[in-house]
This record gives structure tokens, C-alpha cells and sequence, in this order.
């Protein structure tokens, strides 16, 4: 069934091979990583970095206790 998705990157694919009930979820989280990765290649200064990357598997592992 076709449910909107014609991009095929590898991040595309994984969101449609996820399953309906976690769509959503996952669209959130990638969005999310691009937002923290965009402010960690923004500024550059290493505790920033470090902070995003904290910040993103905090999401992921909330996301996942949540979902689970």
C-alpha cells in the first residue's frame, strides 16, 4: 500500500519499513537528530557536540522506553 513516501534514501526506507505505529515516532526522532546535528556541526566548540549527541540517545532511549 502506498502511504505518501517517494523519497528513497536509506532514512526514508527505514521509515517506511518501521511499521504504521511507530511512524510517527520515528519521523519525530529523525527530525530531531538533524535539528541537534545541525547545532553540533553549528557550533563547533567540543562541549556542544558532546551535549548534542548526549541529548539524542536521551530522546532515543526515552522514545523507545515510551514505545516499548
Amino acid at each position: 500500500r502506498s502511504n505518501g513516501i517517494i523519497d528513497h534514501s536509506s532514512d526514508a526506507k527505514f521509515y517506511y519499513l518501521s511499521g504504521t505505529e511507530n511512524k510517527v515516532a520515528i519521523l519525530l526522532i529523525f527530525l530531531r537528530l538533524k535539528e541537534l546535528q545541525y547545532y553540533a556541526f553549528k557550533f563547533t566548540h567540543a562541549e556542544a557536540v558532546s551535549s548534542a549527541a548526549s541529548l539524542a540517545s536521551t530522546s532515543v532511549a526515552i522514545t523507545l522506553a515510551v514505545m516499548g
